[in-house]
């Protein structure tokens, strides 16, 4: 558990370091774009769309776009990308592989994990609810950094 309660906190760090950093930039008058990753995964037509609204200058994002390897990933860099994201997506049902329900962008009804508080990863070994790796202040913490993050997400904004 202990290394399970390290990766639990480790993950809350990275998410509160998140929070920081959009407040930082939208301080400065820069706010960044949120995109919730299950979101390109499965909706990357509509997240496509909007990163082009949002970066006009960016010029054609190629959504389909699959890596070669020797080109875009070296065994080196311990990068396991096996297709580009529209067909992982595709060959991917979101239920069976992360309990996530897909969404429905631009209609203010974003997608769920509906096993949002809950840590599974096998090949870490690690399992079970995350509510009992971490304390109740860290607990907090981290649904506190989630709910700020979900709330400026592509999918709630729209």
């Amino acid at each position: 558990q202990n290394d399970a309660g390290a990766h639990a906190r480790s993950e809350t760090k990275r998410l509160q370091q998140l929070v920081e950093v959009h407040k930082y930039f939208s301080d400065q008058g820069r706010p960044p774009m949120v995109v919730n990753y299950a979101d390109m995964v499965w909706n990357p037509d509509y997240v496509q769309r909007e990163l082009k609204k949002y970066l006009p200058c960016v010029g054609d994002l190629d959504i389909d776009y699959q890596p070669v390897l020797g080109k875009d990933v070296y065994p080196g860099n311990h990068m396991k990308i096996k297709s580009g994201v529209k067909s992982y997506g595709l060959s991917t049902n979101p239920w069976d592989c992360c309990r996530y329900k897909i969404g429905i962008p631009g209609k203010n009804r974003p997608g769920q994990c509906m096993n949002q508080w809950g840590l599974k990863h096998e090949k870490e070994g690690l399992s079970g609810p995350i509510e009992k790796l971490l304390t109740k202040e860290e607990n907090q913490q981290l649904m506190d950094a989630s709910r700020y993050l979900e709330r400026l997400s592509l999918a709630r904004r729209a």
